[in-house]
Protein backbone atom coordinates (compact mmCIF):
# COMPACT_ATOMS: atom_id res chain seq x y z
CA UNK A 1 0.00 0.00 0.00
CA UNK A 2 1.23 3.23 -0.58
CA UNK A 3 2.71 5.14 2.85
CA UNK A 4 0.35 8.00 2.72
CA UNK A 5 -3.31 5.76 2.08
CA UNK A 6 -4.88 3.26 3.56
CA UNK A 7 -7.36 0.64 3.02
CA UNK A 8 -10.08 0.69 5.83
CA UNK A 9 -12.15 -2.78 6.33
CA UNK A 10 -15.60 -3.01 8.42
CA UNK A 11 -17.61 -5.94 9.34
CA UNK A 12 -20.69 -4.09 7.93
CA UNK A 13 -21.96 -2.93 4.65
CA UNK A 14 -21.94 0.76 4.27
CA UNK A 15 -21.61 3.87 2.36
CA UNK A 16 -21.15 7.32 2.19
CA UNK A 17 -18.86 7.27 5.26
CA UNK A 18 -21.14 5.02 7.09
CA UNK A 19 -24.15 7.27 6.69
CA UNK A 20 -25.95 4.41 4.40
CA UNK A 21 -26.32 0.94 5.84
CA UNK A 22 -27.44 -2.01 3.50
CA UNK A 23 -29.35 -4.71 4.98
CA UNK A 24 -27.62 -8.07 5.61
CA UNK A 25 -24.01 -9.24 6.18
CA UNK A 26 -20.96 -8.31 4.63
CA UNK A 27 -17.90 -6.22 4.76
CA UNK A 28 -16.80 -2.50 3.27
CA UNK A 29 -13.84 -1.05 2.16
CA UNK A 30 -12.34 2.10 1.31
CA UNK A 31 -9.23 3.94 0.78
CA UNK A 32 -8.20 7.29 2.45
CA UNK A 33 -5.11 9.75 2.05
CA UNK A 34 -3.52 9.64 6.23
CA UNK A 35 -1.14 12.49 5.33
CA UNK A 36 -2.92 14.43 2.67
CA UNK A 37 -0.34 16.90 1.50
CA UNK A 38 -3.03 19.28 -0.22
CA UNK A 39 -4.67 21.78 2.37
CA UNK A 40 -7.43 23.99 2.13
CA UNK A 41 -8.38 27.08 3.59
CA UNK A 42 -11.42 28.79 5.71
CA UNK A 43 -12.39 32.83 5.48
CA UNK A 44 -14.68 35.15 6.92
CA UNK A 45 -17.10 35.50 4.39
CA UNK A 46 -18.23 38.93 5.51
CA UNK A 47 -18.36 41.14 8.69
CA UNK A 48 -21.26 39.40 9.48
CA UNK A 49 -20.89 37.00 12.40
CA UNK A 50 -23.80 35.23 11.30
CA UNK A 51 -23.14 34.90 8.00
CA UNK A 52 -21.22 31.51 6.96
CA UNK A 53 -17.76 31.07 6.58
CA UNK A 54 -15.87 30.67 3.38
CA UNK A 55 -14.57 26.91 3.32
CA UNK A 56 -12.71 25.50 0.17
CA UNK A 57 -11.85 22.24 0.97
CA UNK A 58 -9.45 21.91 -1.64
CA UNK A 59 -9.43 17.48 -2.15
CA UNK A 60 -6.55 16.47 -4.12
CA UNK A 61 -5.23 19.82 -4.73
CA UNK A 62 -1.68 18.47 -5.22
CA UNK A 63 -0.80 16.00 -7.83
CA UNK A 64 0.60 13.68 -4.97
CA UNK A 65 -2.84 12.79 -3.39
CA UNK A 66 -4.48 12.12 -6.74
CA UNK A 67 -1.30 9.40 -7.69
CA UNK A 68 -1.79 8.21 -3.64
CA UNK A 69 -5.56 7.88 -4.10
CA UNK A 70 -5.19 5.96 -7.39
CA UNK A 71 -2.55 3.91 -5.71
CA UNK A 72 -4.42 2.39 -2.67
CA UNK A 73 -7.45 1.72 -4.94
CA UNK A 74 -5.23 -0.48 -7.13
CA UNK A 75 -3.94 -1.70 -4.25
CA UNK A 76 -7.73 -2.75 -2.50
CA UNK A 77 -9.07 -4.01 -5.64
CA UNK A 78 -6.10 -6.40 -5.78
CA UNK A 79 -6.77 -6.97 -2.64
CA UNK A 80 -10.69 -7.51 -2.61
CA UNK A 81 -9.74 -10.44 -5.32
CA UNK A 82 -7.13 -12.31 -3.35
CA UNK A 83 -9.11 -16.04 -3.28
CA UNK A 84 -10.08 -15.69 0.35
CA UNK A 85 -11.94 -12.29 0.26
CA UNK A 86 -13.07 -13.33 -3.40
CA UNK A 87 -14.79 -16.18 -1.12
CA UNK A 88 -16.98 -13.95 0.88
CA UNK A 89 -17.95 -11.77 -1.99
CA UNK A 90 -21.75 -12.46 -2.74
CA UNK A 91 -22.46 -8.99 -4.59
CA UNK A 92 -20.13 -5.43 -5.11
CA UNK A 93 -23.28 -2.91 -3.65
CA UNK A 94 -22.13 -0.22 -5.59
CA UNK A 95 -20.98 -1.71 -8.99
CA UNK A 96 -23.97 -3.98 -8.87
CA UNK A 97 -21.56 -6.79 -9.80
CA UNK A 98 -22.79 -10.21 -8.77
CA UNK A 99 -19.59 -12.52 -7.76
CA UNK A 100 -21.01 -15.64 -7.61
Amino acid sequence: MCPTSSCIFGMAMVDDHGRKRHWGRGFSCHVCLLRPKSRGSVALGSADPFAAPLIDPNFLGEADDLESMIAGYKTTRRLMETPALRALQKRNVHRGHRHR
